[in-house]
């Protein structure tokens, strides 16, 4: 585990970033899901099932599961639910839910993502300054993501990169099926390609330290303890997380410990500036 000891934080260096409630005011998987169903109008199958199913499994799962009070015991849980997450995934494909659904469709509903206040004046220092993002999410394609990064003047990189799940299509059209190069379910998914990253960052940024990770729930958490520095946003499930395993966090960017609270995008700009 990759930690810096030192009171103040240093600069950043490369930013990691989660995307739902992260960089989003709520979590867009309902709008990629609205786009399946703005193709099929009468498809089958109401968008209530699969949201009553994962939810009723995934109850069951943590209640099954008992404790989770250390990292040992939080990593067991993710790896579980990644099982939770893929049966989810394996009932939307059987039933074709997303079959010709185009990206023109998906591109249509970014004007319908909330973003956080402050979010592209602070992503705007770092593209400029060529400071390595990278958005890591657990979402289902990164088309939506893209189509509001070109909207905001933003183009993919050397130093700006969006690693999500994705949909296998053929010229713009969706077969319904999920492409098996990548699989970002839980947060052992993304610890696994933040092992990568790192070393992307190294050899392509000569990047080895002032790596923050920034996200709000608790697919959040292994992560943020796997970088130089965590930062929490909001008051989703991260910070609770990191309460129930005894994590220190400060809140505020500047404090003795790795794990940072913060409410706002801004709160960033001095590790920025600095």
């Amino acid at each position: 585990m990759t930690r810096s000891t030192v009171h103040t934080p240093t600069k950043i260096k490369a930013l990691i970033a989660d995307w739902d409630d992260t960089i989003t005011t709520k979590d867009t998987i309902e709008l990629v899901a609205e786009a399946a169903y703005i193709t099929n109008p009468d498809f089958p199958v109401k968008w209530s099932h699969f949201t009553s199913l994962y939810y009723s499994h995934y109850k069951a799962f943590i209640e099954q599961f008992g404790p989770r009070n250390d990292l040992t015991s939080e990593r067991k849980f993710q790896e579980g639910l990644k099982q939770i997450e893929l049966s989810s995934v394996e009932d939307f494909v059987e039933r074709k839910l997303f079959q010709n659904v185009t990206h023109d469709t998906f591109q249509s509903q970014a004007c319908k993502v909330g973003i956080k206040e402050h979010f592209f004046e602070v992503f705007k220092q770092l593209y400029d300054l060529q400071i390595p993002v990278i958005i890591l999410s657990c979402n289902w394609t990164s088309v939506i993501m893209e189509n509001i990064f070109k909207n905001h003047g933003f183009e993919q990189n050397d130093h700006f990169q969006i690693i999500t799940n994705e949909f296998v299509h053929v010229n713009g059209n969706l077969t319904g099926e999920v492409s098996h190069d990548k699989c970002i379910r839980t947060g052992v998914d993304k610890v696994k390609h933040l092992t990568d990253i790192k070393l992307k960052l190294k050899k392509e940024h000569n990047v080895s330290d002032g790596i923050y990770y920034i996200g709000d729930s608790c697919t959040d958490v292994l992560p943020m303890l796997e970088t130089n520095y965590g930062v929490i946003i909001g008051n989703g499930s991260a910070k609770a997380t990191m309460e129930r395993l005894r994590v220190p966090v400060d809140q505020g960017i500047f404090g003795d410990g790795n794990v940072k609270w913060i409410q706002d995008w801004k709160e960033l700009e001095p590790l920025i500036k600095g």
